[in-house]
This record gives structure tokens, sequence and C-alpha cells, in this order.
């Protein structure tokens, strides 16, 4: 059986560099340890001063490789094995742009050798768009995946016998009617046991 696993917000701490480069174009605007309420940040950002923000951290060289492991990622390498053990395959999907330094690909891959998540039965696919990850699920025959956005989530709904959950972030609390889970461990535990 495959499965999906999207990493930044779920793996990976895209949410440091962000606020780094949102305080260093905007002085103050977002204290220590801001926990955003949506995607965007609406509360405190303007759509022009979210696109800067992110124009700007994606100029950061081989960004993909220095984000910071999530809880979440020391969680899944405990459970990587009995996923193994029970012919369960993982593909990282990731929506991840182009910055200066190697491919998105090998700095995703980088990444992951270096939190010790890559295993025989892991590989990692780098979509455009996170809208292509419902396509991609679809091919690929995908029957469960996890994510951090609602908009994927929603997307992934429609891809027939795939189930997609929600991973609770600060982010997305307020998606209530979307099916959800509080740890890689909650989510896990949903796929063995459709084994």
């Amino acid at each position: 059986m495959n499965i999906a696993i999207d990493i930044d917000g779920v793996l990976a701490n895209f949410t440091q560099p962000f606020q780094s480069a949102v305080n260093s174009l905007y002085p103050g605007r977002l204290e220590d340890g801001y926990a955003p309420k949506d995607f965007w940040y609406t509360e405190k950002l303007s759509s022009e001063e979210s696109l800067a923000a992110l124009t700007s951290t994606f100029q950061t060289h081989n960004l993909w490789t220095k984000l910071e492991p999530l809880p979440d990622a020391k969680e899944l390498q405990t459970l990587l094995h009995e996923l193994h053990m029970n012919a369960v395959d993982v593909i990282y999907a990731t929506h991840r742009p182009k910055t200066p330094g190697m491919s998105s690909l090998a700095q995703t891959n980088r990444w992951l050798i270096h939190n010790d998540l890559m295993r025989g039965n892991t590989t990692t696919v780098v979509v455009d768009k996170s809208q292509h990850k419902a396509h991609l699920y679809e091919i690929l025959n995908v029957k469960f995946s996890v994510d951090d956005r609602p908009d994927t989530i929603l997307a992934c709904q429609a891809v027939p016998g795939h189930r997609p959950y929600l991973l609770e972030r600060s982010w997305n609390v307020s998606d209530i009617h979307l099916p959800r889970v509080r740890s890689m461990r909650e989510f896990v535990k949903i796929v063995l046991d459709k084994t």
C-alpha cells in the first residue's frame, strides 16, 4: 500500500524562516513564537506582504536543507520500520519552489537523509503546485495522505479510494469539517489498522 506524507508544516519547520523573512522586511511585525491563525497570516499580513516574505524566503541558498525538524519528524523515524514491515510504502510528496543552490528534489532528499527519514520503502516527489498532489495520488494509487494545508485535503478528497488527513496545526484549526489527526503516530495507526 502507498501512503503520502507532506514535508513542510508536517515534518519540517518552514514557519521559522518565513517568520524571519517577515520580521526582516517588516521589523517587529511578528512576535517570537507567533502562531498564525491561518495559512497566509492574514491576521498580521496583507497578501502582498505574505508574497514578499515568501519571495524573500525562497532566496535562501539551499533553503530546503536548512529547515529544523518538527516533533512529528522524530516520531516518524520510529514508525518507518513498522510501516515497512506491514508492506506500506511512503511517498514524501511536497511542493517546494526552486531556491538558489541544488535542485529542490536534491535538497529535500538531503534533508530527509540528514533527519533519518529515508528507508528502503520511501521515495520523494516534488510537485510544482500543492494542488497537483491529488493527481499524483490518483496515478500512484496512494490510499492515505497527511498534509497541513486544508486546500490540499479538499482537493485530495475527490480522489477515488483515497483518504486524506489534515495534521492539526495552529493555521488550520478552524477547518473543523476536514478529517484530521493530531500527530504522526495517530495517522500511522489509522494506516496500519487498514492493512
